[in-house]
């Protein structure tokens, strides 16, 4: 276990405030909603009383398992020196994003709002839906430099993928992709050599069929499915369809090639070409292991390389089937609209697109820098792994992850969807068909 510093005391608040609200304990011991009234008060105050708090709240798993909040104090050490404040760490635990945003909501509602927050990609419009985020076209008008520089060394794609109706509510400081990871051990058994970086869907079958019969009888399976709604969303992309259409006016989750897609998954699980997905082994762990031969995920998988301490992983792009549509995803931090420290909130915002904090970011969390002009130095590991170089940077045809306004009950439907598909309860035509009609009637409550 790390040890918790004073600038993180906001976890134990946020950890209690949602106990409140839910009005139940965890069942691994989590402390009960009774002691709430009293514990919320805890301070996180600098001692400084001349010096500025500025409160951050992010998912807790950015806090280091070994070095607890360290890379993060250095992260956010230059920002404290040159506006004289404290940033206090208001980590908030989470079993997913869509568990992290319900969470953050609480906090807000409950009057104990941070200044600042990390807002995944996924909760992009739901945080514009909700109003609890401020836009920050106001420090722009006075500040037009920062402004000119963010937008003159951020890849064009993102810069302005966080505004909405003329107004500017964060700044992308790294990204994430995906694309098909490959376990090189398991291709050698089969006699397989790395394909190249942008294939066909039918050359993709061609592999799993090769690694089907090179894995008959053996413990591991050719292709590892996306599991979960972000992960799938990029195999909707190549097949040229989505759960809405770009402008979020229609849900699509139900036309003929959405069910094609599911179908595929489906016959992939039946014929013993894919395991059955373990939400207790998750697809990147199998593929480190040896399970499975190729998953889908982003640059994360080598977090999973570096716990393993295995680099023999070659990087593709998810196959083509009706179009070629890499995906990306932003890190970024968003203004609490009832922050009293507008200013400073702000400031922060652009402290976190300067390039060394994107450098050392992208670092800590295997993320992609969305400024073009950061050098970073990488692992020395990393070279081991074939075609790395696809997965430092996106390409120019990148398009965003797909974050409707209902995006919380979007992941409880297609987790719902998927399990049920999978596990032979329903076909591909009538998953698709009833999901679509739960998404249409959650997205029509806001």
């Amino acid at each position: 276990m790390f040890e918790l510093k004073k600038r993180m005391a906001g976890f134990l608040t946020v950890v209690l405030l949602v106990g409140a609200f839910t009005g139940c304990a965890s069942n691994d011991g989590g402390q009960s909603s009774e002691k709430t009234s009293s514990e919320v008060q805890i301070e996180t105050q600098s001692s400084d009383s001349e010096s500025k708090v500025l409160r951050w709240a992010f998912a807790g798993d950015m806090v280091s398992e070994t070095e607890g909040t360290k890379p993060l104090e250095e992260l956010v050490a230059d920002f404290e020196k040159e506006y004289n404040c404290t940033v206090d760490f208001v980590p908030i635990a989470r079993d997913n994003w869509s568990d992290y945003l319900t969470k953050l909501q609480t906090m807000m509602v409950s009057g104990n709002s941070p200044d600042v927050f990390q807002n995944p990609h996924e909760g992009g419009r739901m945080a514009d839906n909700l109003g609890i985020n401020k836009s920050l076209n106001a420090f722009i008008d006075e500040n037009p430099k920062l402004w000119e520089d963010y937008i003159n060394n951020t890849y064009e794609s993102v810069a302005y993928v966080r505004q909405v109706d003329g107004e500017i509510y964060s700044l992308p400081f790294c990204l994430q992709d995906m694309v098909l990871w490959i376990n090189l051990d398991r291709f050698q058994e089969a006699g397989l050599e790395v394909p190249e970086e942008n294939w066909t869907f039918e050359e993709f079958e061609e592999y799993l069929d090769i690694l089907k019969r090179a894995s008959d009888g053996k413990d591991w399976y050719p292709f590892g499915l996306p599991h979960d709604m972000s992960s799938y969303n990029q195999w909707l992309y190549n097949f040229d369809t989505g759960y809405f259409n770009d402008d979020y006016t229609e849900v699509i989750f139900d036309n003929d090639k959405s069910v094609e897609l599911l179908d595929f998954f489906i016959n992939c699980v039946q014929q013993g070409y894919s395991p059955m997905p373990d939400t207790n082994y998750d697809g990147w762990q199998q593929l480190v292991d040896g399970y499975v031969a190729m998953t889908s995920c982003g640059k994360w998988m080598l977090n999973y390389c570096e716990a393993a301490d295995f680099y023999n992983v070659a990087a593709v792009q998810v196959p083509e089937k009706y179009q070629s549509r890499p995906q990306y995803a932003i890190y970024s931090v968003e203004v609490c609209n009832t922050t009293s420290q507008y200013e400073l909130a702000c400031q922060f915002c652009f402290y976190t697109v300067s390039p060394k904090f994107e450098a050392q970011w992208a670092i800590n969390d295997s993320a992609i820098p969305a400024r073009s002009d950061v050098q970073v130095e990488w692992p020395q590991e990393w070279d081991q792994v074939e075609n790395i170089d696809l997965v430092q940077s996106i390409p120019e045809n990148a398009y965003s992850l797909q974050n409707p306004v209902c995006f919380t009950e979007l992941v409880n439907i297609w987790n719902s969807m998927f399990t049920s598909a999978m596990a032979g309860e329903v076909n591909a035509e009538t998953a698709c068909t009833s999901a679509a009609e739960e998404i249409r009637v959650a997205n029509d409550k806001y």
